[in-house]
């Protein structure tokens, strides 16, 4: 049975071998004590010394004396950052959240999520201007992940990290910092979504800023609710803010204003460049109108009339009447 590990403890258990690769401690032979270990912190990239449990202490890996990275906060980061490292090695894959909001009657999805394969895990490598926790490696594309522990990633980090224009997602366990826990019990911990939120989504971004770009904002008079500028208003028909609850078109609504999509939704612009995929949230539509979007198909487009037309009959099958007129 695996013996529980103290992510908050004061000893580092993980290395990096002289291969580049996650070790722990108890992976060490004792005829590599010491220095003779050849392992490398994976923070600060200095030498380690291998103590196997001497003076009645347990295992672990030392800095060099007087080494900032010997602090506390480092060796709890290194940690988890070197076991989640070699899970997601035996994982071969992570289950990405998806990237929405909410928009009016309407979920906003600008990425669905999804299941990405991994073939290679570095730890604690420079790119561009940042060092990431870990990075995921698929051919040519890579995926930045941050685990949050002590530290979320402030807006320093975010900054470079949208210069860099890398996806990046961080994945929250900062409540078990004072909690033991083992390596499986991390690993269903790394699964979950729930904590995983996405810092930059560069392929996301024009989806963002095209959804920005063409709603239009229409501002609800005061006291009667009413939107004047509603582009289906008619003459002697008001249309107010109760109406925007259930309208195929509204993708925001305050107290002030809303925001609507029926102008770009019947240009020709629409479907031509990067948009989100839409949800409906079922329970601001009435039952009828879904009805109604079921049959047309196209509930972007709002009401239409489903013209049927009866099949003419072919010019043979017509007949002459007593009366000498043709009939069908």
């Amino acid at each position: 049975m695996e013996a529980k590990r103290h992510i908050a403890n004061e000893i580092q258990e993980y290395a990096l071998n002289e291969n580049g690769e996650p070790i722990h401690i108890n992976q060490i032979d004792k005829s590599h004590n010491g220095l003779a270990c050849n392992c490398t912190c994976p923070i600060c990239g200095e030498s380690l010394i291998a103590r196997k449990g001497n003076g009645g202490k347990a295992p672990h890996f030392a800095h060099k004396q007087d080494s900032p990275c010997s602090h506390p906060e480092y060796i709890k980061q290194t940690n988890i950052h070197a076991m989640a490292e070699q899970i997601f090695l035996e994982e071969k894959e992570i289950e990405l959240p998806s990237l929405s909001s909410q928009a009016g009657n309407y979920i906003a999805y600008f990425f669905q999520g999804g299941k990405w394969q991994i073939e290679e895990v570095e730890l604690e490598k420079k790119i561009s201007d940042f060092i990431p926790d870990i990075i995921l490696k698929k051919g040519n594309i890579i995926l930045l992940v941050e685990i949050y522990v002590t530290h979320a990633v402030d807006e320093n980090k975010k900054n470079k990290i949208i210069e860099a224009n890398l996806p990046v997602i961080e994945i929250d366990l900062s409540e078990f910092v004072h909690e033991d826990m083992t390596k499986e019990e991390l690993r269903l911990h790394l699964r979950e979504i729930t904590r995983m939120n996405w810092i930059h989504l560069p392929f996301a971004i024009p989806k963002i800023i095209n959804f920005n770009k063409t709603k239009k904002t229409y501002q609800i008079s005061m006291p009667n609710l009413e939107i004047k500028d509603c582009p289906q208003s008619r003459p002697g028909r008001k249309v107010t803010k109760e109406a925007c609850r259930s309208c195929l078109y509204c993708v925001g609504l305050s107290d002030n204003h809303v925001d609507c999509l029926y102008s770009f939704r019947l240009s020709k612009y629409w479907g031509k460049y990067p948009f989100p995929e839409f949800q409906p949230i079922k329970e601001n539509f009435p039952l009828q109108l879904f009805t109604l979007v079921k049959q047309i198909r196209t509930p972007f487009y709002g009401y239409q009339n489903n013209y049927s037309y009866q099949k003419k009959k072919t010019y043979g099958n017509r007949y002459k009447s007593k009366k000498g007129k043709y009939k069908w």
